[in-house]
């Protein structure tokens, strides 16, 4: 079984003036490819607040649509991408890494379609957080609640998509 999680990162106190106040947000996020519609799950996808700073991948989706391997300064399975820095455990560990309470979630079905997570409290936290203490933004982690099962990964544009 592979899993796969994605990290994004927004700069909220750089797009959000200091004492505005943010009382409801979602995050739309395009899926540009899923299993085979005779294998897929369904899964609902849940957005959780890293604790733990990551670097960001450079390269560009069209010059290999399928991926390439992260390069050592990149975040990867096993490394943050930081000098060497490990998660606490391949993929990131709830409690270390990230929290593991839920700060907004979808169920995702197919590919070449657009979904909206709206953010719950602890999403709008997370906002309000980084908005007053952006250096304790490091983004979110998205995981399936059901990444055990076989063929509930999916994969997501990046800021790099057309779409």
């Amino acid at each position: 079984l592979s899993l796969s999680r994605a990290l994004l990162k927004f700069d909220i106190a750089q797009n959000v003036p200091p004492g505005k106040v943010i009382e409801s947000a979602s995050l739309d996020v395009y899926v540009t490819d899923a299993p085979p519609e005779s294998n897929r799950v369904d899964s609902t996808f849940h957005l959780r607040r890293m604790l733990t700073p990551w670097a960001e991948g450079k390269k560009s989706s069209s010059a290999r649509p399928g991926g390439a391997p992260a390069d050592p300064d990149e975040s990867n399975w096993r490394f943050t991408g930081l000098t060497n820095q490990r998660w606490a455990t391949p993929g990131g560990a709830p409690g270390d890494d990230y929290l593991d309470l839920s700060s907004g979630s979808t169920r995702i079905r197919d590919r070449r379609e657009t979904y909206r997570l709206e953010l719950n409290e602890r999403g709008l936290a997370d906002l309000v957080l980084w908005q007053t203490e952006p250096t304790r933004n490091f983004g979110w982690i998205l995981i399936s609640e059901r990444e055990d099962k076989p063929f509930t990964a999916r994969r997501f544009g990046a800021s790099e998509n057309q779409t």
